[in-house]
């Protein structure tokens, strides 16, 4: 199991120079106070992916760790090696961003129908390495249909946009992004919010059924002190439009990981649906 104590003495170490890691690992560091009293110039690079990472995250890193290259990875199993990085001494300009594509990949912004958006647009982020040998799943063709194009480039399942420099930026993923009574709301920005209070370690939001508004927003918070409901959501006031401030909430030990530190939402949005409409019966609201 992560050691947060265990992480911040491996980053002690004069000899580490370089440091790949999730964003849960650099978050939970950066909450304990001993980590500000440190200093880490012998870290030459640090490379996270895997997740989101909330742009107040990067760039508070950025800030403290200016010897050091914030690289940003993403990419996608099905794209194989394409991907994006972001170039050193970028993340304290474009925290938000994951970058620019890592030659000789190819990025472009699609819409629902495979065109192309213009630079700005939210939609599908498709990536390719020109001339790599076709991929597919296993015995699976409805599914690489929809994955791979004839013409070699892959559905990523992520929103984003490409700004005029050519620098990535990620909405979320499409199927989790929630819509609330005809708004569509992205669960990483919600979550990225929840995790810029002081005293949450991490925090993952999830969609639950609602009889009026389609969906309704439930969150999932690991705390190191004692909050309540009623904390996190005065935090949130002046930092989220109010429809995308979630009202349901439980407070866990830990959220739920694959072996990569990906957060395990399928089993999230189960929990979360039986806690949800107890909460609702409690309340005498209908379910």
């Amino acid at each position: 199991a992560f050691n947060t104590q265990d992480f911040l003495q491996l980053m002690k170490r004069k000899d580490l120079v370089m440091l790949y890691a999730v964003p849960f690992h650099l978050i939970s560091v950066m909450k304990i106070e001993d980590f500000w009293k440190e200093n880490y110039d012998h870290i030459k690079l640090i490379m996270f992916g895997t997740a989101p990472m909330p742009s107040w995250a990067i760039k508070k890193l950025a800030d403290k760790l200016k010897q050091t290259w914030i690289m940003n990875l993403y990419g996608a199993t099905e794209a194989g090696m394409a991907g994006c990085f972001l170039p050193p001494g970028m993340a304290s300009l474009k925290p938000d961003s994951v970058g620019i594509p890592l030659p000789p990949t190819e990025v472009k912004i699609c819409d629902d129908e495979g065109n192309e958006l213009p630079r700005g647009q939210i939609g599908e982020i498709w990536m390719r390495i020109p001339s790599s040998k076709p991929r597919r799943y296993f015995k699976d063709d409805e599914s690489t249909q929809k994955v791979w194009t004839q013409d070699g480039w892959t559905k990523t399942g992520d929103l984003g946009y490409m700004d005029e420099e050519g620098y990535i930026y990620i909405v979320d993923r499409k199927k989790d992004i929630i819509i609330r009574g005809g708004f569509n709301i992205s669960s990483a920005k919600v979550e990225g919010a929840i995790m810029s209070h002081p005293d949450v370690i991490e925090a993952a939001v999830v969609s639950v059924p609602h009889h009026m508004l389609g969906e309704d927003l439930f969150a999932f918070v690991v705390a190191k002190s004692e909050l309540s409901k009623n904390d996190i959501m005065n935090f949130l006031k002046d930092k989220l439009a109010d429809n995308e401030i979630p009202r349901y909430y439980t407070f866990i030990d830990a959220l739920p990981r694959n072996a990569t530190g990906k957060v395990l939402k399928y089993e999230l949005k189960e929990k979360a649906k039986v806690i949800y409409q107890e909460l609702r019966k409690k309340e005498g609201k209908e379910v």
